[in-house]
């Protein structure tokens, strides 16, 4: 009785170590192609281009927000009369970086409403007046401006693989690019001015 006990404990020890075995190879096995992919030089540059495709689509997609009704004119404004009195609440390089090819697309721009006094808040003002003026152009106008803005999301991609990468090697870096490119929070911030 004691030695059929001994057995079948035996073959259920067995069976055990049998399945942890497998279970252990298959993980091997999804890790290492896992990780040969990721290790790819082709890796980086695809992920990064689905992520520039997705944040480009959404840019040309949405309507402009409110906060960005105002970003726009304010960035032309910038450039036009070389002060930052318009939308003078934030830093003014992304305004910039987005009005630089709208600049050169020369819309008209009524500026009755600005104001040199930094208290007045004319910004959102001008910006429903410019989208009122310019009507269905000013959607191309603010598209063109947020894909202008696609080198910060290109920076922050390249700053994670850069930081991860030199904390903890490669794979790290190209899981740091898959989390950067593919967060929702991200997709959604990079297609704004």
């Amino acid at each position: 009785n004691q030695d059929a006990l001994r057995e079948t404990s035996m073959a259920a020890t067995s069976l055990r170590v049998a399945v942890k075995r497998d279970e252990h190879r298959t993980l091997n096995w999804l890790l290492s192609s896992t990780r040969g992919v990721l290790l790819s030089r082709w890796f980086v540059p695809l992920v990064v281009a689905i992520h520039v495709g997705l944040v480009g689509w959404s840019a040309a997609w949405h309507f402009p927000t409110i906060d960005e009704m105002a970003h726009l004119p304010a960035g032309v404004s910038h450039w036009d009369f070389g002060k930052f009195r318009l939308y003078c609440v934030d830093p003014p390089l992304v305004r910039l970086v987005a009005a630089l090819p709208v600049v050169a697309l020369q819309p008209d721009i009524d500026w009755s409403q600005y104001a040199e006094d930094v208290r007045a808040r004319p910004s959102f003002g001008i910006g429903i007046a410019f989208l009122e003026q310019h009507g269905f152009d000013a959607v191309w106008y603010y598209t063109v401006a947020r894909w202008a803005c696609l080198v910060f999301t290109l920076l922050g991609a390249w700053a994670c693989y850069r930081f991860a990468g030199e904390l903890y090697g490669p794979f790290a870096a190209r899981l740091a690019v898959v989390i950067w490119c593919f967060s929702p929070t991200v997709l959604a911030n990079a297609a704004m001015i």
